[in-house]
């Protein structure tokens, strides 16, 4: 619930600072957005919900750290760039989505099976999204 009413009250003061008029924001929005902040909301969550079945040596600390942090990096993202547009919030979730991807093995938990999996999903979808939406841009002349 707390993290719904964070990406909420974020997309509010974003929208309040942008200029750009309604009309153009709206041609804007994509869909893909919206589905990186679901992502976000489950890289929140997640690590409440599964059970992550850490290994030795694994830092407990580190990995929510990673998982919440990323989550409300994703929120605040889908958040901005559904509230205004602007390119530089797809890169920067390109490349969550490829760190997300590879923390498993730069954080040491890649033997956390369950954890791994999630979070390489979640950073696959992510980056993945985050492109299809540079190239929508790109391909409508937006860019």
């Amino acid at each position: 619930m707390i993290a719904v009413n964070a990406f909420l009250c974020a997309f509010a003061i974003i929208q309040n600072v942008g200029i750009r008029s309604m009309e153009h924001q709206m041609e804007h929005r994509h869909w893909q957005d919206w589905v990186t902040g679901l992502v976000g909301l489950w890289l929140i969550a997640s690590p409440f919900v599964l059970d992550f079945s850490l290994g030795e040596g694994t830092s407990t600390t580190l990995l929510m750290a990673n998982f919440l942090v990323c989550g409300g990096l994703a929120l605040i993202l889908a958040a901005s760039a559904l509230a205004a547009f602007r390119n530089w919030e797809e890169w920067i979730a390109v490349a969550l989505g490829v760190w997300l991807a590879a923390s498993p093995w730069l954080l040491a938990f890649s033997t956390a099976q369950t954890a791994a999996w999630n979070t390489v999903i979640c950073g696959v979808i992510i980056a993945a999204l985050a492109t299809w939406t540079l190239y929508d841009e790109s391909s409508a002349g937006h860019a």
